[in-house]
C-alpha cells in the first residue's frame, strides 16, 4: 500500500534468535500470477529466494543511480539502449547533488 510506512520490527516480530523477521504483504491475484510465472521462468523455488534476488537487483540499481549512472537495457546488435524509468529511482537521482553544486565554493 502506498501510504504504509516501513517500520522497525518490534521484539514480537523477531524470531527467538533475533535475526529473522517475518514479512507479509498483500498483492492482487494477477500480480501473484506474474510472480509465479517469473519464479517458474527463472527456476526460483521459494519466496525467500525471490525476495533475495529482487533485493539484490534493486540495491544494485539504487547504488548505480546514486553514482550518477543510468540503468538500461542494451541492444548491442543495433547499438541501441532503453533506460529503465521507475519513480523510486528518479527519487534517488533527484536526491543527488547536481554537478554544478560540486563546483560552487561555499563560504
Amino acid at each position: 500500500m502506498p501510504n504504509e510506512q516501513l517500520k522497525t520490527p518490534s521484539k514480537r516480530e523477531q524470531t527467538p534468535d533475533g535475526g529473522l523477521i517475518r514479512v507479509q504483504f498483500e498483492i492482487p491475484e494477477e500480480k501473484m500470477a506474474d510472480v509465479r510465472r517469473l519464479c517458474e521462468q527463472t527456476g526460483i523455488k521459494t519466496n525467500k529466494e525471490l525476495m533475495s534476488n529482487a533485493l539484490a537487483l534493486f540495491q544494485w540499481a539504487v547504488r548505480e543511480v546514486e553514482r550518477g549512472r543510468a540503468i538500461a537495457s542494451v541492444d548491442e546488435a543495433n547499438t541501441r539502449f532503453k533506460e529503465v524509468w521507475m519513480p523510486v529511482l528518479e527519487h534517488v537521482a533527484n536526491r543527488r547533488p547536481s554537478r554544478i553544486e560540486h563546483l560552487i565554493k561555499k563560504d
